[in-house]
This record gives structure tokens, sequence and C-alpha cells, in this order.
């Protein structure tokens, strides 16, 4: 946003409004956001529902034991003819829906980078998105054997895919409004400068920055979570359900499914203080089209949600 003010030639001149920027910023956020998880989502759920048909079939329909992996009961050689291919098929969409699933924070990343940046950064945030859930390992000296080894950090997922996804989205878009070439440069430009050095950027910022915080937050959740046992579970299921709620399919929402579904695909907890928590808010707001005109003596919400 810009004010015209008189220049001293008498020409206009704009003068930029710092506080109508920061307000744009932060209003735009959200919409980026919400591009972002409309993407995200169709890959969740195909890589969920994949994956659920492996374990309804392994678990509930040949009774494996919850605590034997599908590899093993096909090892077992207890299973043959029509059940053995049923083994094969759950393995198969036990591996094909993890794949899924691990491409919905890359996709999430990309899209929220591409609805700052534009096409031109749709390829950083895909890369940041990537590092988040299989980060670069970190290479270590060891001065006791004097030799360089690695070692896997542990992954930023949704925290540091937020992060980067915003920041690499508006680099593009600063680079690509600074860096003026002449025409015939342009598809150098657009095809080898921009990509580079956004991934440059990117690496950097995930090696260096986002994956030590992200993981650092991660891992602690989930040593909390783990320490506390029961009632870490039951705090973990107040807190999911309460952002499932609150607003209505939103951002929240969508940050609390992925969490939830992370820590019931990893065998932490499982998903059913989400899945509780999603029919409330229909629930409650039928139940409000029925008692308000008993409380008010008038409705108070639109024709379409009477019955």
């Amino acid at each position: 946003s810009a004010t015209v003010v008189p220049g001293a030639s008498g020409a206009a001149a704009a003068v930029k409004n710092p506080q109508a920027s920061k307000s744009s910023f932060w209003g735009e956020l959200p919409q980026h956001v919400m591009s972002g998880i409309s993407r995200m989502v169709p890959t969740l759920i195909m890589g969920g529902v994949i994956l659920a048909f492996s374990q309804l079939i392994a678990y509930s329909w040949l009774k494996i034991p919850a605590e034997i992996g599908i590899m093993d009961a096909l090892n077992s050689g207890k299973f043959s003819g029509f059940d053995l291919s049923l083994l094969k098929f759950a393995w198969l969409s036990q591996s094909f829906g993890g794949v899924l699933f691990g491409f919905a924070i890359p996709m999430f990343a990309a899209f929220v980078a591409n609805s700052i940046g534009g096409k031109l950064a749709f390829p950083a945030g895909f890369i940041g998105g990537l590092m988040s859930t299989q980060p670069t390992q970190l290479l270590n000296f060891d001065p006791s054997t004097m030799q360089w080894a690695t070692s896997s950090p542990v992954p930023s997922t949704f925290i540091g895919a937020l992060i980067i996804s915003i920041v690499a989205g508006y680099l593009v878009k600063w680079m690509n409004q600074k860096i003026q070439l002449p025409d015939f440069l342009l598809a150098f430009k657009t095809t080898f400068l921009l990509p580079i050095l956004s991934a440059i950027f990117v690496m950097l910022a995930m090696y260096y920055v986002i994956t030590p915080f992200g993981g650092w937050i991660n891992g602690g959740i989930r040593t909390v979570l783990t320490a506390a046992g029961e009632k870490g579970a039951l705090m973990y299921a107040m807190g999911i359900a309460a952002a499932t709620a609150i607003d209505l399919g939103g951002p929240i929402n969508k940050a609390a499914g992925f969490v939830a579904f992370s820590f019931t695909t990893d065998h932490v907890l499982p998903v059913t203080a989400r899945s509780i928590a999603i029919v409330i808010p229909p629930i409650g707001l039928g139940l409000a089209t029925i008692i308000d005109r008993r409380l008010t003596g008038k409705r108070l919400f639109n024709a379409q949600l009477y019955p």
C-alpha cells in the first residue's frame, strides 16, 4: 500500500506505508496456508484410506495379532491361497499408502510457496517440504576417533514445512522482482538462476536452522507424550480434539489432523480423539437450530440450516 504526496517539483510521489504492508502480510498469510492445506488434504485422504485398507485386511479380517507386522505375517508360513493374496495386497497397500502419506507435507509446502511467489517458488517449496520429512544427514566429527561420521536428525515435519514454504515463497517473489535481466535472458532467469538460488537457500536454511529447530520441538513433544504415559495421551486427546473443532475446518483443524494422522501412522497414539471432535461442531450447530427459538424467541441462523 502507498500514499501519493506532492513531490518537491510538484510531481506526485508514492510513499510506502509500512503499517499497511504488515497488515497485508498477516491478512494474506492465512490464505496462502489454506491454499497449501487444500492441496495437501486429498493426498492425506488417499494415503490414509489406502493405509487403512492394509490395517483392516491384516488385523481385522485375517486376525493377525497387533504386535506382528504384515511382513512378519507373510514370513510366518501360516497363510496360503486367498488369505496369502489378501496379505500381499495388504502389504502393497501399506507400502503405497505410506509413500502417498509421505508426499502430503511436500505438497503442502509447494503450494504455499506457489501461492506466495508464483510457479517459480513451487520447486523451492517442494524441496523444503521434502527436506522437512527426509532431512539431510548431519555431518559430525568425532575427536576420539578422529573420523567424520553422519547422523540422522529428527525431522521438522509440518512445522519446518510451514516455515520454509513461507520464507522460500517470499524470497523467490523478492528475487523475481529485484533481479532484472534483458528479455533474451528471461528463460535463463526462470529456468536456471532463480531455481538454483532458491534451492541453495532452502538447503542451507533447512540444514542449519529449520531442521534443528523443528526437530527439537517435535522431539520434545514426543518425549513428553511418551514419558507422561496415560496422562500424556489424555492431554494429547484433549488438545487434538479442541484444535480439530475450534475453527470448523480451517487451518488449525488441518494442522491438528496432520499431527493426529502422523502419530497414528507411527503407532504412537490412535486417531479416535480427532474422529470424535470432527462430528461435535455439526451436532452442536444442529441442536442450536432446534433450541435457539426457545431461548431467544427468534431464528439466529440462515433458513438453509433449519429442517
